[in-house]
């Protein structure tokens, strides 16, 4: 289906990650079998070549005339990937042109741990690795007022470190899909890292970035929405612990502000003076 006509257009950190030699033997690869669970996830339309370093990612709906646009529009997304700062460093971009003489535009990462493939009984600090999607989820809301894909499948781990896996980003719903991916956690995984004292935690992580990043008013809406979903009665406690986080930090936010709007006012009563 692919020649061997290959270009690398760049690495989200700059230079190069990886040679052509070893794109064409990742191509040369049979693509790998997606599934829900799997391993590796991805539309009908993917296509994902991998060795135990690599994995190479290809769209094969999004075709270009020729190789020119095509490494423009890579060039385009490795900027904007690199405003991003979500993915991986090496992450690199690259054109490919296919048998029917189209070009695709092609992407290789360093192969990550996607985190809904995790041994969370096993794993030492859950909550670390949960914490950072919530941190790079919220950020990156508030900042681009747009979505990563919720779903665990679409982060990776490496070293400690989360990434986000996934090429597309959705447009914001106001903390709709994002209320629906925390409960789901829920219900998924209450028998194991989503215990009620790490749920919690999870709600005091949660609010510390809100605050952060947004205002009390998304910690009320958030509350208000995991509070209405059903999560069902085994995972009810952890539901509710999780709120009782989350409601600690609309406490303290208030009093904060009230302190603020306290110290605002006596110094305009000083001025006035």
């Amino acid at each position: 289906m692919y020649t061997e006509e290959c270009s690398i257009i760049g690495c989200l950190a700059g230079g190069f990650s990886l040679d052509e030699q070893a794109v064409a033997a990742l191509i040369a690869l049979p693509p790998l079998a997606l599934s829900h669970g799997a391993a590796f996830t991805g539309k009908p339309t993917t296509s994902i070549h991998a060795n135990e370093q690599w994995v190479l990612k290809l769209d094969t709906s999004r075709g270009f005339q020729n190789q020119q646009v095509a490494a423009s529009w890579c060039r385009k997304r490795i900027q904007q990937e690199q405003d991003y700062a979500i993915y991986h460093p090496l992450r690199t971009w690259l054109t490919v042109q296919t048998d029917d003489h189209r070009w695709l535009a092609a992407n290789v990462t360093p192969r990550l741990l996607a985190l809904h493939m995790v041994d969370w009984v096993q794993e030492d600090e859950p909550m670390a690795l949960i914490s950072q999607v919530i941190e790079m989820y919220c950020h990156f809301s508030a900042t681009f007022e747009r979505r990563l894909d919720e779903g665990l499948s679409n982060f990776g781990v490496q070293d400690g470190k989360v990434w986000y896996l996934d090429d597309d980003i959705f447009l914001w719903d106001e903390h709709a899909s994002f209320i629906a991916m925390i409960c789901g956690w829920l219900r998924a995984h209450y028998k194991d890292w989503m215990s009620v004292e790490n749920a919690f935690v999870l709600g005091q992580a949660l609010r510390s970035v809100l605050l952060d990043c947004r205002t009390s008013l998304d910690v009320e809406i958030i509350c208000m929405g995991i509070n209405d979903q059903f999560v069902g009665s085994l995972a009810s406690a952890a539901q509710q612990a999780l709120i009782q986080g989350l409601r600690c930090a609309s406490e303290q936010q208030k009093g904060e502000q009230q302190q603020c709007e306290q110290q605002q006012c006596e110094q305009q009563q000083c001025e006035q003076q």
